[in-house]
């Protein structure tokens, strides 16, 4: 289904229930090599964070494992094809439905910042489509805080896309929830 910043995601079929599900992986040796501590941690903070993410609008974490050669996170749903694929092909007769999009990430970012989580890499290839009905997805790089007003963070971001971070963060200075508003807002522009 696709590569990121250090994982795999493809599809898995239940031997039991054959139901398909999304397996996002990382290769235990490959990927937590020079940076294993810090990958490693923020691959088990997603799984935390993701454990207490239960929305309509946000995938759905169905477990997680681990073997001699791989850490993996099951998810719900196998979606049909990212934001970005979807843009691509829209016509005319989708601009209702990217209206409704508008509003259900909305809600599900709202949800997310309620939950006292920054998602930290908003953008169309995060984005899924299925059925209709579209989900925020990979929270490789999100960030679960306590207090709104202590999520002021100032690290450099790996991985983020350019193209959707706020300026603060472009320009490494002090960032918050309101980053994340940003990159919205940019992915709803690209709607438009």
């Amino acid at each position: 289904l696709g590569n990121g910043g250090f994982a795999q995601v493809d599809r898995v079929l239940s031997t039991i229930s054959f139901k398909e599900y999304a397996r996002k992986r990382v290769l235990r040796s490959a990927a937590f090599g020079g940076r294993k501590k810090e990958n490693m941690a923020q691959f088990i903070a997603e799984i935390q964070i993701l454990k207490r993410l239960q929305h309509r609008h946000i995938i759905e974490l169905v477990g997680s494992y681990t073997d001699s050669r791989y850490i993996a996170l099951v998810m719900l749903p196998v979606a049909e094809m990212d934001l970005d694929v979807y843009l691509s092909i829209a016509t005319v007769s989708k601009y209702p439905e990217l209206r409704t999009f508008f509003g259900c990430l909305a809600t599900a970012l709202e949800f997310l910042h309620a939950q006292k989580v920054r998602h930290k890499d908003i953008k169309p290839g995060n984005i899924l489509i299925d059925r209709g009905n579209v989900l925020l997805a990979d929270f490789g790089l999100s960030l679960d805080f306590e207090d709104a007003n202590e999520s002021i963070t100032t690290g450099t971001v790996n991985g983020r896309t350019a193209k959707y971070c706020a300026p603060e963060v472009a320009h490494l200075e002090p960032r918050n929830t309101r980053s994340d508003i940003w990159s919205l807002g940019i992915v709803f522009m690209e709607m438009m």
